[in-house]
């Protein structure tokens, strides 16, 4: 099992950082893998097999759930890496929700909801509605996009003119990680 435990990540610099929102990643269905065990043992054949699951992540290979495959985001160098099969496939700066309570961008391990282009994202709370060419939503709302009226990325610009917790992108970078990814996605935020 290894969704909804603290998680070691090493990041692309080389830090290692605890993960202690972790919802991405297997878990096994005790009952289930129970019944699967006795009707193997009642048939006497030899059986390999992966474990019956009731939480599944994108992708595993016995000893990792990520497998070189997921996006990295640090909210502290406001940049993005997005890696598949241990091969980095773009890097981007970007800007998180403002560090508030109200709006800051969620920590931890997600996965990737689903995906859509064109999207409108809409707040009758805070009287929004912004039209985006990639959506990428992950928790609560929020999901990595591009946004049109953002011209400068990274920094410090989070702090004073930060969103309201999504991940803004650039995007032509956008593009390039809604095409790369599937729903399931993981994604990793420090």
């Amino acid at each position: 099992n290894t969704i909804y435990k603290d998680r070691n990540f090493t990041t692309t610099g080389g830090q290692t950082v605890k993960m202690e929102h972790n919802e991405y990643g297997y878990r096994i269905d005790q009952e289930a893998e129970y019944q699967q065990l006795i009707q193997e043992l009642a048939a006497g054949t030899v059986t390999e097999r992966e474990p019956v699951y009731n939480k599944t992540g994108f992708q595993r290979n016995g000893t990792d759930d990520l497998c070189g495959t997921y996006i990295e985001v640090s909210i502290s160098q406001q940049h993005l890496w997005l890696y598949k099969n241990g091969v980095l496939i773009t890097e981007t700066d970007v800007v998180t929700g403002k560090p508030t309570p109200e709006f800051e961008t969620y920590k931890g391990a997600w996965t990737i909801a689903f995906k859509k282009s064109p999207y409108t994202l809409s707040s009758d709370i805070y009287g929004y509605k912004v039209p985006v060419n990639y959506w990428m939503p992950f928790v609560y709302g929020q999901g990595l996009h591009d946004l049109s009226t953002r011209k400068a990325f990274g920094g410090q610009i989070y702090k004073t003119n930060g969103s309201h917790g999504c991940i803004n992108l650039p995007l032509d970078q956008a593009k390039i990680i809604y095409e790369t990814i599937d729903a399931g996605y993981p994604i990793l935020i420090y």
